[in-house]
This record gives structure tokens, sequence and C-alpha cells, in this order.
């Protein structure tokens, strides 16, 4: 073959791939979530509640922006999870329920359960660009079975046992029950899927059928949190200054590292009411492990912090951290995902004459702010440290 027909042929060939091109399915790791129409990401505000309205300049000291992700070739999601809370599957625990009802009704054990899972389904058109969909297998052989077993029913009927079933299930995930009586009936059934839409900073959903109409409503980008990148780094705005430190408290869900010029505390005891703080040694934070953060400087950007750490799966198929990222012991800090309704000692500066560095003194406000490291009210005054210890984890 001449050397101009072996160059066409290539080139031929690489249009061919590109045209046909569809997303990589991302693998385990730590990514942010952002709408395609809005160009918002997805935080997570509250127990099983979050929203697609984070504006990018916002994203980088967020951590409920950050989930960490573990999925299939295929795309099935195995776990979704930010500040503590996995990707909550409504559909899976009414097709459990439905299932338990129909077994009932038949007098049978279960052979093997139909489970309800979530996907990243590529788009055809984009490289980096997802659906995220839930996948509900059909239960019309089960209403098949019944049917044989003397018991008549329709699908139907089932899945709205199914719904009726749920009921407290769902109303502990915070959903409310008028949302589960008329909501979710109206939603995707079995042998269908419902996808997941951005409806201008909280979300929707359609089903298959509706998808397409919806356009980039429906369209995801899965970003990787990347500290070398500019665009896609996690990090702590430290706003606690004193003798040309900077300070910050932070609580995470995930393990982290931190940059060199970084050290990193937590609390173990207090004396003659002053904190006494101990430095983590090394760069690595462990999982849900408040502290207090020491930086050169005082912007995320300069105080890149780098997400560690795969989940593992337990006997019951629950994701969580192995035993080398848990969290330190013997720390008096206290952190919160969420906001809550507390009194709490925050890290504050006074005057010098009263500290000799960052203290631990009562919050002004009635608020345990979330992500942040602090010492539960426990009466008397404001504490302080007066040195650094340098210690190993317990």
């Amino acid at each position: 073959m001449n050397r101009f027909l072996h160059v066409l042929f290539c080139c031929m060939a690489m249009l061919v791939m590109a045209a046909g091109a569809k997303a990589q399915v991302p693998g385990k790791g730590y990514y942010r979530i952002k709408g395609v129409q809005n160009g918002r990401y997805v935080e997570v505000t509250a127990p099983f509640m979050s929203a697609p309205n984070v504006m990018e300049n916002n994203k980088y000291h967020k951590p409920g922006t950050v989930f960490y992700l573990d999925a299939e070739s295929d795309g099935k999601v195995n776990v979704l999870r930010s500040q503590g809370v996995p990707y909550p599957n409504y559909f899976d625990i009414i097709l459990t329920h439905a299932q338990e009802w129909i077994y009932g009704e038949m007098g049978t054990e279960p052979t093997e359960m139909k489970k309800a899972y979530m996907y990243l389904e590529p788009v055809a058109e984009a490289t980096d660009v997802f659906y995220a969909k839930t996948v509900i297998p059909s239960i019309d052989d089960l209403v098949e079975q019944a049917a044989e077993a003397g018991v008549t029913t329709t699908a139907d009927e089932v899945w709205t046992k199914g719904i009726e079933m749920s009921a407290d299930e769902l109303s502990d995930l915070g959903i409310p029950a008028n949302f589960i009586v008329m909501y979710l009936k109206s939603l995707a059934k079995p042998g269908d899927s419902y996808y997941l839409t951005d409806d201008g900073g909280s979300f929707g959903g359609v089903t298959s059928a509706g998808v397409e109409a919806k356009g980039d409503l429906a369209k995801w980008v899965v970003e990787p949190v990347e500290t070398d990148n500019d665009a896609a780094y996690f990090g702590v705005n430290a706003t606690i200054e004193k003798d040309g430190k900077y300070y910050a408290t932070l609580y995470t869900d995930f393990p982290y590292t931190h940059e060199a010029d970084m050290k990193a505390y937590y609390v173990d005891r207090i004396a003659d009411g002053k904190t006494q703080l101990v430095e983590i040694v090394g760069s690595q934070v462990p999982a849900q492990t408040p502290v207090v953060l020491e930086c050169t400087y005082a912007d995320a950007e300069d105080n890149r912090l780098t997400p560690v750490g795969e989940m593992v799966a337990d006997d019951d198929g629950k994701y969580d951290y192995p035993a080398d990222f848990a969290p330190v012991s013997g720390n008096l800090l206290k952190g919160v995902f969420f906001n809550e309704t507390a009194s709490v000692f925050a890290l504050e500066v006074k005057d010098e004459k009263r500290t000799r560095g960052p203290g631990f003194h009562p919050s002004p406000l009635l608020r345990y702010p979330s992500n942040i490291a602090a010492k539960n009210h426990g009466g008397g005054g404001g504490t302080r440290h007066d040195q650094h210890r340098d210690s190993g984890r317990p």
C-alpha cells in the first residue's frame, strides 16, 4: 500500500471512531457533578437532600460538592456518596417492598430479589457527558408466577403496595408523605427507567419516553477532582490569621492529604483551661476526622487538599472506608455535615492579652455550621492552645 493510501485510511478510521465516540464511565474516585444546561454543581445540603445550585466559582471549598463514585464499566453505580450520605435509591426501596408483598401473598420465599440500580449512561455525542438513570426491572414474571399460585394481581397493584409499604422508610429519608403517595406513583414503574433532570436549581426526573424532550436538562458532566487542575481542585479557606500563619477547621467525610507547607491538628485534652493540639504526623488526614489546619496562605487555591482512599463493601453490600482510614481516636473536636442548632466552641483569635494563639471560644451564633471542627459547648469560658505536640495516630 502506498504512503498516501495508508495515511488516508488511518484518517478515515480516526474520523469513524470519533463520530461514534461515547463517554468513558469514570473509574473509582472523587468527582463533582454538573448540570449541562445551567452549569451548576450538585451539592449535598442535608440528609438525603441535594440540588444542582452551586456556581462554578463557589465549588472549590465546598465538601458537599465532592462525591466518591464507584461505577462499573457498564455504568452501574455501586456507590455515590457525599457528606456521609449515599445516593438514596427510592425505587429500589419500593421494589424490595413490592416483592415482599407479592411473595407474601403467594406464601413463598423469594429465590432471588430483583434490584433497581442507578446507571451512568454515556450521551452519544459527547465524551464527558452522561444521563443519570435508575433502571427498574420488570415484575411481570412475578405477576405470572402469582397467577399460577392462584393469586390474581397486576404489576400496578404490586408497585402501589410497594409504595405504601415503603412510606415509613422513605419518610425516614426526609421524603414528605404527599410526595410518597402522589408523586412516586406517577413516576417510573417496573420495566422503565427514571432519568434525573435539572429543574433550574432543583432535581426533577422523567421516564424514558420524556428524556429526549428534556434535552440538556437531563445531561450531567462528571468532573474529576484534580489537585493540579486550577479548574477542578478542592481546598480550604483559612480565615484566621495569627503570627504569619492562617488557620481553619475542617470536617469531611473523605480522607485527604494536604500540602507540605500545611499541618493538621486534633485536640486530645484540655488542661488548665487550654486545649492541647496534637499534630497528625504525615500529610494524610483520616476520614471523618475534624481537625485544625495550619496554612501558609489564606485562599483555598493555595491550600489544596487531595481526597484519597477507596471505599469497600461489607457483607451486606454497604460501602465505607476501610480501617486504614478510620477517624483519629481520642479527638475532642467534633463535626457535623449539615448545619445544626447548637452552641459550640469555634476557632477564633482573641486579643493578644487573652490568648497567645487561635483558641476555641463560644460561637456568637447558636448554630453548628457544617464541615467545621468545633468543641461541644460544655459550659465555662473559652479555651486556647499554648503548645503543639507531635504525635502519631493513637
